[in-house]
């Protein structure tokens, strides 16, 4: 009798250390329902703009892996190895760190994050989590942490992600998401997994922003959106095409448990990308078979239409009209960057004069470091 009731306490308190998913806010958006008519990207972008990185010996980069933009500084990840720094007229400033396995030396960058307010920068390496100074030097903070692929770091938190994928190297987690303070300790752990039988083709890699003061978390292969504080989780968008049960790799079940299943071979299963979103409208990047799309979404009604990604009236600053197409790769504030290289510029733009101002003006050739581009959504009433 005693073992009875001992087992259903047990029972109790696990059912509730599980730490439900909320829904309350949740927009369940299809993408099937898009209008037919299609809108110019200028007609729901408020500005755009472009930052040319100096091209030298000691900044030449390799492949932008994330970026990150903080007062007048610029962070770039370069293909994991290096962690540079530029200003906001694109001035090459300094790296952070150096590669090696010294103290404050790192094998690879699989995440960073910057703290404005103390001005330091958080480097994931491996099981290690570091800080520098902006002017690159190792700060001495050092903790240890399980395997991640993306870092962010606000309200003296730090948020991880770490995909299932990796947790069949690193077993002793198995959630999603986990949050900890400065000394390491962790504060909280979201979105639970099963562990992988083997080893993985891929990793996925989400991104978490920040709007309004909120952190969010935008996971492509569940096509979800969370906010996430401390002490909750709360789902805020989920995209689907047609019937969700078949176009989401990924399900909420009993809002506690996600299950993953395998969907890598249906060709028509859509994938998100990155959203921008203002105070009552979205702009979602998004991939349904071998196609990218880019859609406006009106919170206030539902509804939803096509985004033209190349726009006679965006251009380089006001001389180039007809820029080259779209594709948003990363999130700041209010605006999406995306990572244009100059033999793109002048090889989609097919014009002389476009090719003239490049080469004379902005002194660009086919070699030089890629520009970033800014694009900002407007705010709608």
């Amino acid at each position: 009798m005693k073992n009875t009731k001992y087992f259903v306490y047990l029972l109790i308190m696990i059912a509730c250390s599980c730490k439900s998913i909320e829904t309350e806010k949740l927009h369940q958006i299809n993408l099937e329902n898009i209008t037919e008519k299609s809108l110019d990207i200028s007609s729901v972008v408020d500005s755009i703009w472009f930052i040319k990185l100096e091209t030298s010996e000691d900044c030449l980069i390799s492949n932008i892996q994330d970026i990150c933009f903080i007062e007048d500084r610029i962070f770039i990840n370069d293909n994991a190895k290096r962690l540079l720094v530029f200003n906001r007229e694109g001035k090459f400033l300094n790296t952070i760190g150096r590669a090696g396995k010294g103290p404050g030396e790192f094998a690879s960058i699989a995440g960073f994050s910057v703290d404005p307010v103390n001005k330091t920068v958080y480097i994931l390496n491996g099981k290690k989590l570091q800080g520098y100074n902006f002017e690159g030097d190792y700060n001495g903070f050092l903790i240890s942490t399980n395997l991640h692929t993306s870092l962010f770091f606000h309200d003296n938190l730090f948020y991880c992600y770490t995909p299932k994928e990796l947790l069949f190297f690193d077993r002793s987690e198995n959630h999603n998401i986990t949050i900890f303070d400065t000394t390491g300790r962790k504060v909280n752990t979201f979105l639970p997994v099963a562990i992988p039988a083997g080893p993985p083709m891929f990793i996925t890699v989400s991104d978490f922003y920040l709007i309004e003061n909120s952190v969010m978390l935008l996971d492509p292969e569940a096509n979800k959106v969370y906010e996430v504080d401390s002490s909750g989780i709360n789902m805020r968008y989920e995209f689907f095409y047609g019937n969700p049960s078949k176009n989401d790799s990924t399900r909420v079940k009993n809002q506690s448990q996600i299950t993953y299943k395998n969907d890598s071979q249906n060709k028509d299963m859509m994938k998100c990308g990155k959203i921008l979103e203002s105070e009552n409208s979205i702009i979602i990047y998004y991939r349904f078979g071998n196609a990218s799309n880019m859609a406006y979404i009106d919170l206030t009604d539902n509804s939803i239409t096509n985004v033209k990604t190349v726009d006679d009236k965006l251009g380089f600053e006001d001389d180039i009209f007809q820029g080259p197409t779209i594709r948003p790769k990363y999130i700041f504030n209010n605006s999406w960057i995306d990572v244009v290289q100059p033999v793109d510029i002048i090889e989609e733009s097919g014009n002389e004069n476009v090719i003239s101002i490049l080469t004379s003006k902005y002194n660009l050739s086919v070699n030089d470091n890629p520009l970033l581009r800014f694009c900002r959504l407007k705010k709608r009433k």
